[in-house]
């Protein structure tokens, strides 16, 4: 009996190589097979899916009408494997499955995310808290909570201390300032280093996206840019290997489901500041773990930013990071995940029993 995983397509982002992490660890001891609908799909992620998945891909293209060959095709697909759950990871593609509603379930990977045909899937699983209320409030549904997980052993971990000099800030996301909250971090970092005289700091934002331009103008109308780096998309192997180099990792989103890449500087040994909305705040356990400040909120971005490089020499202030990696261990390692979906898959007496 099989378990597949749809998407529509396999671009560079947190959500894709984490979905790849839990069908890698899942086909260790199920058989498992991904389907990709559209030929959207990035080399690198498709690269690192395990040969023991089974991988279709359909080669739509993006918007183009699903005709009745196309659902034919699918289909087959699904008829020619004996199937006990269908996991997907965008809330219309139940509209390809009138067949298979009552094995079919859904991850809801944000916040504010759109709540049409919900209803129509035997499971709905939130990724976070955050998103579990979410979808109370706005769908009265009540999801299923199953953490997004990373393999923390692939994550080198900083040993030295944080070093006050230079001061190395990183911010890993796609560029979307009016999500991701990217123009935050500059206008904090033209009081960091105008106002405030700190000379020996950087920022690499690591990322592509639409509001590059926009990035890029603001921070040389703040006469910051020789402090900036735009380093676009890097792949995760490098991120990484070099995470642990950085002093601190920014998430000053305006607002978020959860914050992967909070937990992955969390496993690299270093401190993270995220903006004080209920996604993060939920990594960090509401600070135990980590530094947040008003969302939206330069100046108060700026003073936590300082705070941390006043305080990242202290001995304390090393104990909270080795606190902080135990505690991803323990919660957000991609095994568990992977292994909750297996046991929620059996709960839900979908075909039979795994």
């Amino acid at each position: 009996m099989k378990i597949v995983h749809i998407v529509f397509s396999l671009t560079v982002g947190g959500a894709e190589h984490m979905l790849i992490d839990i069908i890698n660890h899942q086909a260790i001891s199920r058989p498992v097979i991904l389907i990709v609908i559209n030929n959207v799909v990035d080399p690198v992620i498709k690269g690192k899916i395990s040969k023991k998945v089974k991988t279709y891909f359909l080669n739509r293209k993006p918007g183009e009408r699903i005709n009745l060959i196309f659902l034919l095709k699918l289909w087959y697909l699904m008829f020619l494997n004996k199937i006990i759950a269908i996991h997907c990871h965008n809330h219309n593609l139940i509209q390809m499955l009138p067949f298979w509603q009552s094995i079919s379930c859904l991850t809801v990977h944000d916040v504010n995310y759109p709540v049409a045909n919900m209803r129509k899937y035997k499971r709905v699983f939130a990724i976070s808290n955050a998103v579990q209320t979410d979808l109370i409030v706005r769908a009265n549904i009540v999801p299923k909570l199953v953490y997004n997980g990373i393999n923390v052993s692939d994550i080198l971990s900083r040993k030295a201390r944080i070093n006050k000099s230079p001061f190395r800030l990183v911010q890993i996301s796609r560029l979307d300032h009016e999500k991701k909250g990217q123009h935050i971090v500059l206008k904090a970092l033209n009081i960091l280093v105008h106002t405030n005289g700190h000379k020996d700091i950087t920022v690499d934002f690591i990322g592509s996206g639409q509001s590059l331009h926009f990035l890029k103008d603001l921070a040389a109308e703040l006469n910051v840019d020789r402090y900036v780096r735009f380093r676009g998309n890097l792949d995760r192997s490098y991120i990484y290997s070099n995470l642990k180099n950085y002093s601190l990792l920014l998430q000053p989103s305006l607002y978020e489901g959860f914050g992967l890449t909070v937990v992955e500087a969390m496993a690299a040994r270093i401190p993270v500041l995220v903006s004080n909305i209920e996604g993060p705040l939920e990594i960090i356990a509401e600070g135990k773990y980590g530094y947040y400040f008003e969302k939206g909120d330069v100046v108060a971005c700026a003073y936590a930013i300082e705070g941390i490089i006043h305080r990242c020499t202290h001995k304390e202030f090393q104990v909270n990071l080795d606190s902080a990696l135990r505690y991803v261990n323990e919660t957000f390692a991609v095994k568990q995940t992977a292994e909750k979906y297996l046991q929620e898959y059996t709960k839900l007496n979908f075909k039979s029993a795994l």
